[in-house]
């Protein structure tokens, strides 16, 4: 979520974008740059502009990758930007065998559980 900031007890706070639209623009850019991203497994459903008490976010969601296409990594770089999606949060694989033993699991979710408009 971007235009939200993570208030000390945990809970979604809304501060809104300047300019949603070419932050969401650059996102998408840069998402289906092979120089950023190894492979792009969103589609346009995935990242979207919300609008809450009058203020922009963008929400963005990363669904798991196929099997087939795994391991998506970042920058260029397979050994140091592999991550495993978790139930709340995403880690950087710590080496090949590792990436090996979790190349196969749908483990991805997301948590919206602390969201809050005020």
């Amino acid at each position: 979520m971007l235009g939200a900031k993570e208030r000390k007890d945990g809970i979604l706070e809304v501060v809104g974008l300047g300019d949603a639209d070419k932050m969401l623009d650059d996102f998408w850019n840069a998402a289906h740059s092979t120089d950023k991203l190894s492979s792009c497994v969103m589609s346009d459903r995935d990242a979207n502009i919300e609008s809450v008490e009058s203020k922009e976010l963008i929400a963005i969601e990363v669904p798991c990758a196929d099997r087939r296409l795994r391991s998506i990594y970042v920058n260029g770089n397979p050994i140091t930007g592999t991550y495993r999606c978790g139930k709340s949060r995403q880690r950087r694989e710590n080496s090949p065998d590792e990436r090996r033993t979790t190349a196969g699991r749908a483990t991805c979710s997301t948590s919206t559980d602390a969201f809050s408009t005020t």
